[in-house]
């Protein structure tokens, strides 16, 4: 019970590491890919495979930094963290980002929200296992990443089979997260920095409320 009443686990000083570290990875997100095809030309790897593994990759990491900050902490299985007050920045800033993107392209921005909005406003640390695992797995359906995923998918409708669907659907959203990348070099295209430096970040704020220790 004492952590529940410690200082240090209420207000913005408790949640700034995990503000920090959700910018660190959308900053490596963002910029990722252009530091990996400078090194490229030294292995035998597609361009294209080249950035989506390195998509992956930080997405894995992403994945895993609520358990690894954990671990550091006084109470292992939990994040001592004022979640009220994450979860509310969070959907503050997720509005304004919505508002904002609505005003350049109203279709992308409502299909981020229709598919966001009802589990980022639902999601809340719980003492149940169960619930606290379905939440993540809401979460990771609706990241920006599976969000891609999703529109290769639908892109490629209809196919043969199941499997066919889901392989060329991978190869559709390969293509267009590479072909966002390359219009953001070349045009200042800003649909690659919007998924990377602003829904993904914010999505990760919202990935770490489950971790939360509900108590606080």
């Amino acid at each position: 019970m004492l952590h529940q009443n410690n200082p240090a686990n209420q207000g913005l000083l408790s949640i700034t590491p995990v503000i920090l570290v959700s910018w660190l990875l959308a900053w490596m997100a963002h910029q990722g890919p252009e530091l990996l095809m400078r090194i490229m030309p030294k292995f035998r790897i597609h361009t294209e495979d080249m950035v989506i593994y390195s998509m992956l990759a930080i997405f894995t990491a992403a994945l895993m930094y609520p358990k690894l900050m954990t671990r550091k902490s006084t109470h292992p299985n939990s994040l001592l963290i004022d979640w009220r007050l994450l979860k509310s920045l969070a959907l503050i800033g997720q509005s304004l980002a919505l508002a904002c993107v609505a005003l350049l392209n109203i279709s992308q921005a409502f299909f981020v929200a229709a598919f966001m909005v009802p589990v980022t406003c639902c999601v809340t640390p719980c003492k149940s296992r169960t619930l606290r695992w379905l939440q993540m797995i809401a979460l990771v359906l609706v990241s920006p990443l599976i969000l891609m995923l999703l529109v290769g998918i639908i892109s490629a409708w209809p196919q043969t089979s199941v499997l066919d669907l889901v392989l060329k659907g991978y190869t559709t959203a390969k293509h267009l997260i590479f072909l966002g990348l390359m219009d953001a070099y070349l045009f200042n295209a800003w649909s690659e920095m919007i998924g990377t430096a602003v829904i993904f970040p914010l999505w990760l704020l919202f990935w770490s409320v489950p971790w939360a220790d509900p108590a606080l």
